[in-house]
C-alpha cells in the first residue's frame, strides 16, 4: 500500500499552518469601520454576473487589499494523495493543491516512511520522480 501526503511547509506538526494575518477589529479604513463579515455571493447588475467581492454592496468602499487584510485566518491542511499502481513497479500521482503555497511530499510504502522527501514550491516543477 502506497500513501502520499502533501504537507504545507512550515507546518507545526499537525499539518496546519496559518496563511493569512488575523483581522484587527479596532482598525479603521479611511475613516470607515472594518468590512462586515458576510458570506460571498455573486452580484448581478444589468444582466451581467460579477464574481468579485468588491461588487457586493457592503464591500463597495473597500479595496481588495483591505478586504484580504481583514479576512479571517485560513489554514492549509495536509492533503492525502492517491497513487495509481501502473503494474510495472511504478506508481502515478496526479495532484492539484487545494491552496497556493509550498509543500513537502512524503511517501509511505506498506507503513514504512521513505527517507527522501520532495519539496514543491509554488510555481515550480518538481524534480523527475524516482520509481517508488
Amino acid at each position: 500500500m502506497v500513501e502520499i501526503k502533501a504537507i504545507p511547509t512550515g507546518s507545526s506538526g499537525n499539518g496546519n499552518i496559518k496563511i493569512r494575518r488575523a483581522s484587527q477589529t479596532e482598525t479603521y479604513y479611511g475613516g470607515i469601520a472594518p468590512p462586515p463579515r458576510q458570506n460571498y455571493e455573486p452580484t448581478i447588475k444589468e444582466k451581467m454576473c460579477f464574481k468579485a467581492i468588491t461588487f457586493m454592496k457592503s464591500y463597495n468602499n473597500y479595496s481588495f487589499e483591505e478586504l484580504r487584510y481583514s479576512s479571517p485566518i485560513q489554514t492549509r491542511v495536509t492533503e492525502s494523495l492517491y497513487a495509481q499502481d501502473m503494474e510495472d513497479g511504478t506508481f502515478s500521482v496526479h495532484w492539484t493543491p487545494n491552496a497556493v503555497g509550498s509543500y513537502c511530499l512524503t511517501v509511505t510504502i506498506d507503513g514504512i516512511l521513505l527517507e527522501s522527501v520532495s519539496c514543491v514550491k509554488e510555481g515550480s516543477i518538481p524534480p523527475p520522480a524516482h520509481g517508488l
